[in-house]
């Protein structure tokens, strides 16, 4: 655990590939996603899943069909060499806002609930 921002830094692209049609993979949030938000790090992501959803509101998720894998790479490094950074900086900026107010709601009505 203690490594992994070692290895975080070390990296250019998440990989976040674990499939779809299931309940579990479409629905659940990675860590990784929020790895790419809050260190500016693109993430490839599996179509139809919530991780692939959220990652593209702010600008880094590389949506992937595991059907269709053909041309992937090519498709992939277009994609990465054309980042809109000052597009993306403003997304990753406000969904980074949501995320953290978010957060502090979540706290506050722990907090609540525990000193009831």
């Amino acid at each position: 655990m203690e490594e992994t921002p070692k290895y975080l830094n070390e990296i250019d692209i998440l990989n976040n590939l674990f499939g779809n049609k299931n309940i579990a993979l479409d629905t659940a949030l990675s860590i990784r996603m929020y790895y790419a938000l809050f260190l500016n790090k693109p993430i490839i992501t599996t179509d139809d899943t919530f991780t692939a959803t959220e990652a593209n509101k702010f600008g880094l998720g590389f949506s992937v069909n595991p059907e269709n894998l053909k041309g992937i790479g090519d498709e992939l490094m277009d994609w990465y060499n054309n980042l809109n950074v000052m597009d993306i900086n403003h997304k990753r900026e406000a969904y980074r806002n949501d995320v953290i107010e978010n957060n502090k709601q979540f706290y506050q009505e722990i907090g609540r609930i525990f000193n009831e």
